[in-house]
């Protein structure tokens, strides 16, 4: 079994999720797939950490560094996004940090996933999520605790 644990990120983490924010299959699979730069990136991270609405944090096995999993709030539902580090792809890590970030989660929970990116979806399918409707070549997910 897969023992997954999350932290919340922190200012150190910045480099290495800029890093798997760019990696080639990462932004294949992102919803917006162009490179980000650093500037850029220090911006959107700066905002993240403060933000009251969004939750970052960084999922590791075995204390090693394995993916981030990003919870954002919104009116009614939260939204779970996701990317597991190019070194720990292909090893079960998605299914079991998806896992562990849903259970921070109280209300339904929603994913948007690119159609093309068939490994997340297999991820939100083995973790409980329902395919709902497919929109400008992303899929949107729903998971409803029980």
């Amino acid at each position: 079994m897969i023992e997954i644990t999350l932290r919340l990120a922190t200012a150190a983490d910045s480099a290495m999720l800029l890093e798997w924010r760019n990696d080639p299959v990462t932004r294949a699979s992102s919803l917006t797939q162009e490179a980000v730069s650093a500037e850029d990136h220090e911006i959107w991270f700066g905002r993240s950490l403060r933000s009251k609405r969004r939750t970052v944090w960084i999922a590791e096995s075995q204390g090693v560094p394995i993916g981030t999993a990003r919870l954002d709030a919104h009116q009614g539902y939260d939204e779970l996004s996701w990317t597991i580090a190019p070194s720990a792809r292909g090893k079960g890590y998605g299914k079991a940090m998806v896992a562990v970030a849903l259970k921070q989660t109280q209300g339904p929970v929603r994913a948007r996933i690119r159609i093309e990116n068939k490994a997340s979806e297999a991820v939100a399918r083995a973790c409980g999520f329902d395919f709902m409707v497919a929109e400008g070549g992303m899929g949107t997910w729903l998971f409803r605790s029980s």
